[in-house]
């Protein structure tokens, strides 16, 4: 099955600083998040803010002109590092949406102004049978000051609810309607059918 980890934590930046901050200490501060730092060796790298390019609203006007013209255009942007927003912060509460890559691009943030998605792309079969990535998610949300995340296959599209702007109060209301009760365990998630497998719900782990 081409499924990938994903994790749905709420976060707590309300402002500016809040966000600065952490993502200064997500890069340094390895006593705070010792797991991310030995997946991603961030002593050598750091998390980067995939910024949006600063681009015109109209290219060429055929097809084939139109993307010759994209571009050159985004390639322009990137050489002269030719930004749309000055700081994160305004980026999110602008556009809604911001993403952090690790190094290596092993793992990945999504943000809304309410609740983030971690992914990665570890397998979600590898996650169900080794869950280590566990220890990840414990280490933001203690960092966020709250209580429980959610675990489930990213082919069930939680950053739909990131675009969609949703809390997480939301969220779990909307994985309610789809499929019921959060899962009693990870192991839950995961039923072998003969020589294949499938993986099912959704599983809430509290810390």
């Amino acid at each position: 099955m081409g499924a990938n980890f994903s994790a749905v934590i709420e976060h707590n930046f309300r402002n500016r600083d809040s966000l600065d901050k952490f993502l200064e200490e997500l890069n340094t501060r390895t006593d705070l998040f010792p797991t991310i730092h030995e997946l991603t060796n961030s002593a050598n790298a750091e998390w980067e803010w995939s910024r949006r390019l600063d681009l015109p609203l109209t290219f060429g006007t055929r097809t084939t002109n139109w993307i010759a013209d994209m571009k050159r255009k985004v390639d322009e942007a990137k050489l002269h590092q030719s930004y749309k927003y000055s700081t994160i912060w305004e980026e999110l509460t602008v556009e809604k949406t911001i993403s952090l890559k690790a190094p290596g691009s092993i793992l990945e943030m999504e943000f809304n102004p309410h609740i983030l998605e971690l992914s990665s792309y570890i397998r979600w079969r590898a996650f169900l049978l080794d869950n280590d990535l566990r220890k990840i998610c414990k280490e933001l949300c203690s960092y966020m000051d709250t209580r429980y995340c959610i675990y489930m296959s990213d082919e069930f599209c939680a950053s739909d609810s990131i675009y969609e702007g949703r809390t997480m109060g939301q969220y779990r209301e909307e994985l309610m309607r789809r499929f019921g009760e959060s899962k009693q365990n990870i192991a839950d998630m995961y039923r072998e059918i003969g020589d294949s497998w499938e993986t099912e719900g959704y599983f809430i782990e509290r810390f």
